[in-house]
């Protein structure tokens, strides 16, 4: 097996476009018609918290950069051209192996309910594979 370099340049566009599109999901997921009232209910975000609604765009900065870096790391392990069956596959390990226990950890280490552990997985496990899809079909 050939270790990928990491450092080895990658192509800006898909990593900008998978980056979007997973941050896209999440305004989609954690909408209050999807999954958003079950989240703040578990989370105990409350919609009317000014202070919150203060701190939102830091926090929606951060999390571009964090699914940036995220997509950096992806593109480097899903080659244009990948079958997607497999791709798909890479995807459900890659987050049964960092995401589903980060998450896991962190919402019992925060008292959080199986329902809140799930939310948060889910959308991750999903904006995964789709990032894996996006790196694999483009050409």
């Amino acid at each position: 097996m050939e270790l990928l370099d990491i450092f080895d340049p990658p192509n800006w566009l898909p990593v900008i476009v998978s980056t979007v599109v997973y941050f896209g999901l999440g305004a989609v997921w954690y909408n209050p018609k999807v999954f958003g009232t079950a989240w703040m209910g578990e989370s105990g975000v409350d919609p009317n918290d000014e202070a919150a609604k203060a701190r939102m765009p830091m926090v929606m900065g951060v999390t571009v950069v964090l699914i940036l870096l995220s997509m950096l790391v992806l593109a480097h392990l899903v080659r244009p051209g990948a079958p997607i069956d497999k791709v798909l596959q890479v995807a459900l390990v890659l987050g049964i192996a960092f995401t589903l226990p980060i998450s896991g950890m962190n919402a019992l280490y925060e008292g959080k309910s199986p329902k809140f552990f799930l939310v948060n997985y889910g959308y991750h496990q999903i904006g995964i594979a789709i990032g894996a899809v996006i790196f694999a079909l483009w050409k």
